[in-house]
């Protein structure tokens, strides 16, 4: 047991770096790592997914769109079972928050790496059923070699309007709290299989994942965010190395994505097409 961290019962954002003092430690050593929590608070454990590159550690990871302000934005459309609408939905919302484009870049990379001829990281998508106040869902099942597991479950209280706050308690496959490891393996299992009673789980979107997958290029050397790269008032191009964009194929872009990212590029031979998509 001296190389599984022992992690205290209690955790609390207002009192703890979940990050550096709990997810830092129970990630080292994975052999399996799991996760049920928002995207923003995904983004910020890129640092420790980094280390996943190049080893066989699979990754499962369902991202909660729970919280208050995405409800508002989806409780006015009924097309969650399109693929199209989520896709686009998705796109939006990476676009129009503060998410840094070096985060979203290794995480595309995570998504282009196999082992044993499937992907390391897979993605799903869990959508609210109905409108709801109450905090939303976070958990998590961190699996080793030997065979033991950490597991956390708990929620992100938003009553605070000026700061979301992150609560969960944790519990060891060695510990005397081991039953708690079965019921969060179970939540997680009931969840990436779709068959929760609040959430609906869909599979994450191939335009989306090609999106992500996509910014994991060399020729974007500018560490912006997606927001500043992609508002829809004042869209502006990615600076690359190895080239610049043509008047035609900047208007072509910003043409598609004021057209919710639909259309066609229609150009002559020659003219870019290819780098242009």
């Amino acid at each position: 047991m001296n190389d599984i961290f022992e992690p205290k019962l209690k955790w609390n954002s207002s009192d703890d770096d979940l990050v550096d003092d709990f997810f830092k430690h129970a990630m080292k050593n994975c052999s399996e790592f799991q996760l049920v929590s928002d995207f923003s608070f995904i983004l910020k454990l890129i640092p420790e997914l980094m280390h996943f590159i190049n080893q066989d550690v699979k990754i499962q990871l369902i991202i909660n769109l729970e919280s208050s302000s995405i409800q508002k934005d989806i409780s006015q459309l009924d097309l969650l079972k399109s693929e199209k609408f989520l896709s686009d939905f998705l796109l939006e919302l990476i676009k129009t928050n503060s998410f840094e484009l070096e985060s979203l870049k290794i995480l595309g990379q995570i998504l282009t790496m196999e082992i044993e001829g499937e992907s390391q990281l897979k993605i799903k998508i869990a959508i609210p059923k109905r409108i709801s106040k109450k905090s939303h869902l976070n958990i998590g099942v961190f699996h080793y070699e030997n065979g033991e597991q950490i597991s956390i479950s708990g929620e992100t209280d938003e009553s605070n309007s000026d700061k979301s706050i992150e609560n969960f308690t944790a519990y060891t496959s060695w510990g005397l709290e081991n039953d708690y490891n079965v019921i969060n393996q179970s939540k997680f299992s009931n969840l990436w299989d779709n068959n929760s009673r609040n959430l609906i789980v869909y599979d994450f979107p191939d335009p989306t994942k090609m999106f992500l997958a996509n910014l994991n290029s060399d020729s974007i050397t500018e560490p912006k965010t997606i927001s500043e790269n992609s508002k829809k008032d004042d869209i502006s191009i990615p600076t690359v190395t190895e080239f610049q964009f043509f008047d035609h194929q900047k208007d072509a872009i910003k043409s598609w994505i004021s057209n919710d990212m639909c259309g066609l590029f229609e150009m002559a031979t020659g003219t870019g097409k290819t780098i242009t998509a």
